[in-house]
């Protein structure tokens, strides 16, 4: 984000490890230093345009990260954006034009498939503003709907297998089974390997094959581990 501050994309400050003030022991990223497996929301106060921004009239900058490299690494961890344009133009600012291409681009969404992005000067003032902020935030916790599928990790430290096999070839498939409350209310639609816009409230079931055509067996029983890690794309 330091792009909507400083052309150069240093954001004021001089070049720092992003994380280093985060515990050691944290798997935690970022200077906000997110929790993995946490749903980073990331809330923007600004009366500016932005550099490299969205719009084609967007401002330059020389050394500075693009657009799109911004929404496709918010993607990526499944981060949501929350807008809020200070300036006097209300919805006609260049932060709130920028907010509505972010927050499509990383379905921060209301229920009713609007942006969730804001402009005081159009709506009473910030001091009115802020409660509803407040409540932007829970509106993208509770109802920004996502796409949800899972990831097999092997275990990294299993050395009982046959060269090249890992504990995740044990996993034949992981299929979408049903969803709690069932589609189109709790989700849209599911193929054999996603469920397709899913309500956070929404549980939703998968069901795991497992098959092994690559190690003998014994007299004994073996245990070998493997994780189902279900990750999720927002709209």
């Amino acid at each position: 984000m330091t792009n909507a501050l400083d052309p150069m994309g240093n954001g004021w400050v001089g070049p720092v490890d992003p994380s280093r003030d985060c515990p050691e022991t944290a798997e935690a990223y970022g200077w906000a230093c997110f929790r993995t497996g946490r749903v980073p929301i990331l809330v923007m106060f600004s009366d500016a345009a932005w550099y490299d921004g969205p719009q084609p009239a967007s401002p330059r900058s020389i050394h500075g990260h693009r657009y799109p490299e911004l929404a496709a690494a918010m993607l990526s961890r499944g981060a949501l954006f929350l807008g809020v344009d200070v300036s006097a133009a209300g919805t006609m600012g260049f932060t709130y034009a920028n907010s509505v291409y972010l927050a499509r681009a990383t379905g921060s969404l209301n229920a009713m498939r609007r942006e969730v992005v804001f402009a005081p000067a159009s709506s009473g003032g910030l001091d009115r503003t802020a409660a509803g902020i407040v409540e932007a935030v829970r509106t993208l916790a509770n109802e920004t709907r996502q796409d949800i599928t899972t990831t097999v990790l092997a275990d990294a430290m299993e050395t009982r297998l046959p060269m090249g096999r890992t504990t995740a070839n044990f996993v034949q498939s992981v299929t979408p089974v049903r969803g709690e409350p069932a589609m189109p209310t709790g989700y849209e639609r599911r193929d054999d390997r996603t469920f397709f816009g899913v309500l956070p409230t929404t549980r939703v079931v998968f069901r795991v094959s497992f098959y092994n055509d690559f190690l003998e067996g014994t007299d004994a029983a073996r245990v070998f581990q493997a994780r189902e890690s279900a990750g999720s794309h927002w709209l």
